[in-house]
């Protein structure tokens, strides 16, 4: 699977038209899914309707749930490290509690 990186956001343009061309370049070129780094999710369902792949957004802490990703379009969830660092996070509480309480 070949999931292409659209970049536009994350080097700070706002809107959709660059995000789109370059979407629709890499799925003309092969991608089976694209993933447009950082972009809004209030342009989430425009991008998701634009290209004939599947849709990749990253999940963050605070932001809209795997659900309501999906109801914006979205077909694939990517959590980033965000996952892990939730989950270093916890052992580390464990590890904490156990040298307390020990």
């Amino acid at each position: 699977m070949v999931n292409a990186r659209v970049d536009t956001y994350l080097y700070g343009d706002r809107g959709t038209e660059q995000a789109i061309g370059r979407a629709l370049l890499y799925t003309e070129a092969g991608a089976d899914v694209v993933h447009p780094i950082l972009a809004p999710v209030p342009l989430l369902p425009g991008l998701a309707d634009a290209v004939d792949v599947p849709l990749n957004a990253l999940h963050r802490p605070g932001g809209p749930d795997p659900a309501e990703l999906g109801r914006l379009g979205v077909k694939r969830v990517t959590f980033g490290r965000g996952l892990r660092q939730r989950a270093t996070a916890a052992l580390h509480d464990i590890a904490r509690s156990l040298t307390a309480n020990g």
